[in-house]
């Protein structure tokens, strides 16, 4: 094997343990939530995740190549989407621009998990919290840019961000704001974010 090949070959093989790394570290941490994957996750990993824990999915292909996971269990709805991103998430800010030539993978890049709120779960989401990064309500701003739907239909919405990867989370209750948590909807978003941009909040 030539030197190129080997060193090609090393970058896959170093990006798949990373893969796998975050597999195992994001996981969620609470039994009772069916969500086993993070943001950052390959697709081929993410989906070997869900059969290994028993979840039968649908798979749908999105614009650009992308791909949609949709799945159900114990009153829990999950969205995951896949796009392609920089194989190497510490590349330049050049190598997540579209016309980028740099090597991409499929990777699961938004995930939108719909449950009931219950004590299992808001230990879950509170469990989150990681990098130094606490939950906190939005800002003014923040709060402005969600869609008039998402405001009404959950009143109640905090945020949260990690480091690494880098990801914003976007959690939303159907209760009003000043009263106690019980059965709500709730909604959690997440995104993995360009980390030469902008935070989300």
């Amino acid at each position: 094997m030539n030197p190129e090949a080997s060193r090609l070959l090393f970058r896959r093989l170093l990006h798949a343990a990373a893969a796998a790394l975050v597999a195992a570290a994001f996981a969620a941490p609470a039994d009772g939530q069916n969500l086993p994957v993070m943001v950052g996750q390959d697709h081929e990993s993410a989906v070997a995740t869900l059969k290994a824990r028993g979840i039968s999915y649908k798979e749908e292909a999105l614009a650009s190549s992308g791909r949609r996971i949709t799945y159900a269990k114990d009153g829990e709805s999950v969205t995951l989407e896949f796009a392609s991103w920089p194989a190497d998430p510490n590349g330049p800010p050049a190598a997540f621009e579209p016309s980028s030539s740099s090597p991409k993978r499929l990777t699961l890049t938004r995930i939108v998990d719909l449950a009931p709120s219950s004590g299992t779960r808001r230990a879950w989401v509170n469990g989150l919290a990681r990098d130094g990064h606490g939950w906190s309500y939005l800002s003014g701003a923040a709060e402005t840019s969600r869609p008039a739907s998402e405001r009404a239909q959950y009143p109640v919405a905090a945020g949260l961000q990690w480091t690494k990867p880098p990801a914003s989370f976007l959690f939303q209750a159907a209760r009003a704001a000043g009263t106690p948590p019980g059965s709500e909807a709730t909604s959690l978003e997440i995104v993995l974010e360009n980390p030469h941009r902008p935070r989300r909040f």
